[in-house]
C-alpha cells in the first residue's frame, strides 16, 4: 500500500486528505486543535504512515514539516502563489477539503509547485533579521514623531538622541503636559528598542563564521549583520539555475504588461522576502566608494537615472549575481552547525 496525502493548515484544524495510490481508496477527517502533540499522536495512530504529505506555505508550515519529517514523511511544501494560480478562477465556494484535495491533485501529478524547505538554523537566523527589521522600523517610527513633535511647538530638530547631549537638550525643553509625555514616551520607547536592538544583532554576527555568511562577506559593503540575512533569507542558491532566477526570487526584477503594440511602464514585482530586499538595499549604495568593483558602473547609473534607481540597479545587477554565486560554491544550506 502506497499512500500519499495532504493537509490544509488553519489555527483551528488540519484538514487532510489520504488517497492510496494503489486502490484509489480517499480518506478524508481532520486533525483538531493543531499542535506538535496533536499532529504527532495523529501520525502515530496511523495504521500505515503516507510516503509523500503536501501543504501550502502559509502560517504554521513549519511544525508540520517538522513533525512530517521526525516521522519519516517526505514533507512538499507547495508555493502559494503557484497554487493559487492552479486552482483557477472561483466557480463554487473555497472549503477546507477542497484545498486538501487541490494538494493532493497536484501532489500525485508530475508538477508539483514545491517550494524549497528551509533548514532549521536558516530559520532562526531569518527570524532574527526580521526581528531586527521590525525593532528598526519601530524606532525610526518613535524618531519621526518626535521630531514632528518638536517642529508641532516650532523647536529644531533634536541632537541624536543616543548621546548624553542630545538627552541634556531634550530634558531642558519646556512643553506642555501632554506633549511632554509624549516626548518622555518616546525617549523612552526609543532607548528600550536600541537595547533590544543590540541583543538582536549581537545574535545575528554570532552567525559571521558560518560558510555561507563568510563567503558574502567579501563582498563590499555586506558586513557580519547583512550577511547573515541575505544568507538566511536566500537560502540554497543551488536551486537557482541563473542569477536571473535569484533576482525574480528576491522580488527585484521589473514587471512589464505587455497587450499587443502597448507596453506600459515596469516596476519592481516585490514579491519575493521584504527582507531580502531591504538587505540588498542597505549594501548597494557602498558601490559609491571608490573601493568597490561596482564603483564605474553605479556612478554612470546614478547620473543616467538617479541615486535610487541606481541603487537598485547595483542590488538586482552584479550584486546579486555574486551573491548567488558565492552561496552556491559554499553550499550554504547543507548540515551547519549552531553558532
Amino acid at each position: 500500500m502506497t499512500m500519499v496525502g495532504a493537509f490544509d493548515i488553519h489555527r483551528r484544524q488540519l484538514t487532510y486528505e489520504l488517497v492510496d495510490v494503489d486502490s484509489g481508496e480517499v480518506q478524508r477527517g481532520r486533525v483538531e486543535t493543531p499542535t506538535r502533540q496533536s499532529l504527532r499522536a495523529w501520525l502515530a495512530d496511523l495504521p500505515v504512515l503516507p510516503k509523500a504529505m503536501a501543504f501550502e506555505g502559509c502560517t504554521g508550515w513549519r511544525f508540520v514539516a517538522e513533525e512530517l519529517r521526525a516521522a519519516g514523511v517526505d514533507a512538499w511544501m507547495g508555493d502559494p502563489a503557484e497554487l493559487a494560480s492552479r486552482r483557477g478562477p472561483k466557480r463554487r465556494a473555497k472549503t477546507d477539503r477542497s484545498d486538501a484535495h487541490l494538494l493532493v491533485t497536484q501532489l500525485m501529478g508530475d508538477a508539483f509547485p514545491r517550494a524549497w524547505i528551509p533548514t532549521p538554523e536558516m530559520l532562526e537566523a531569518r527570524t532574527l533579521g526580521r526581528t531586527h527589521l521590525t525593532l528598526a522600523d519601530e524606532r525610526r517610527a518613535w524618531r519621526q514623531r518626535l521630531h514632528a513633535l518638536l517642529f508641532q511647538h516650532g523647536l529644531p530638530s533634536p541632537p541624536d538622541l543616543r548621546t548624553r547631549a542630545g538627552r541634556a537638550w531634550l530634558a531642558e525643553l519646556t512643553l506642555p503636559s501632554g506633549s511632554a509625555q509624549l516626548l518622555r514616551t518616546g525617549v523612552a520607547m526609543v532607548e528600550a528598542l536600541e537595547v533590544q536592538l543590540d541583543t538582536v544583532d549581537t545574535a545575528l554576527s554570532g552567525y559571521r563564521s558560518w560558510p555561507g555568511p563568510a563567503a558574502l562577506q567579501p563582498e563590499y559593503g555586506i558586513g557580519p549583520l547583512l550577511s547573515a540575512v541575505i544568507w538566511a533569507e536566500l537560502g540554497d542558491c543551488r536551486r537557482f539555475s541563473s542569477s536571473d532566477q535569484a533576482v525574480r526570487y528576491a522580488g527585484i526584477d521589473v514587471s512589464v504588461y505587455s497587450s499587443d503594440s502597448h507596453r506600459s511602464p515596469g516596476h519592481l514585482t516585490r514579491q519575493g522576502p521584504a527582507v531580502l530586499r531591504w538587505a540588498l538595499y542597505e549594501a548597494a549604495p557602498h558601490a559609491g566608494a571608490p573601493a568597490s568593483p561596482d564603483h564605474a558602473y553605479f556612478v554612470e547609473a546614478k547620473q543616467r537615472l538617479g541615486h535610487k534607481r541606481a541603487t537598485i540597479a547595483v542590488a538586482r545587477g552584479s550584486r546579486l549575481g555574486r551573491v548567488a554565486s558565492a552561496g552556491s560554491a559554499t553550499m550554504i544550506g547543507i548540515s551547519l552547525p549552531s553558532p
